[in-house]
């Protein structure tokens, strides 16, 4: 995948009606490492990820200092610069699988086809333990944590 951000072609499905092209493993790993910027909204990413185009270009975009005619918190990109200058995506991609997670983008096998009926499908799943069964063949459990928990 080159700087432009664009999905190589690996193959495609329809997901909640929508045609998806499976995505490469740099695009996976940017994908993951956006959605674990300190502070990044799970329900801002999924409209990042659409206005730039691909996780590549949302990183990109980042490391600029923004500057797109899209809008990023002004007040997170220093921080979000500072993040991903320590962090490449492919090195992160490897330590989240040495920790035994997977990271599931629509678009995946084993991304769940329900949650493509849902507005704004989660662009980045990441799970642990075995491979995630068809749809209807057994009822899916989700653990939804939050990364810095208050009292």
């Amino acid at each position: 995948m080159g700087s432009t951000g664009e999905a190589r072609i690996a193959g495609n499905k329809l997901h909640g009606g929508e045609l998806l092209m499976k995505v490469s493993e740099r695009e996976r790993a940017c994908r993951a490492l956006a959605s674990s910027l300190p502070g990044m909204s799970t329900l801002a990413l999924p409209s990042y990820l659409r206005r730039a185009g691909s996780g590549q270009a949302l990183l990109d975009s980042i490391l600029r200092g923004g500057g797109e005619p899209w809008y990023l918190p002004a007040d997170r990109i220093e921080g979000w610069r500072e993040f991903l200058s320590k962090k490449e995506p492919l090195d992160y991609l490897g330590e989240l699988t040495e920790k035994g997670i997977r990271v599931l983008v629509p678009g995946d096998e084993e991304y769940p086809s329900p949650l493509g009926e849902i507005y704004d499908p989660p662009p980045v799943l990441f799970v642990r333990g075995r491979t995630l069964p068809p749809p209807g063949e057994r009822p899916y459990v989700g653990v939804v944590g939050s990364r810095k928990c208050s009292d």
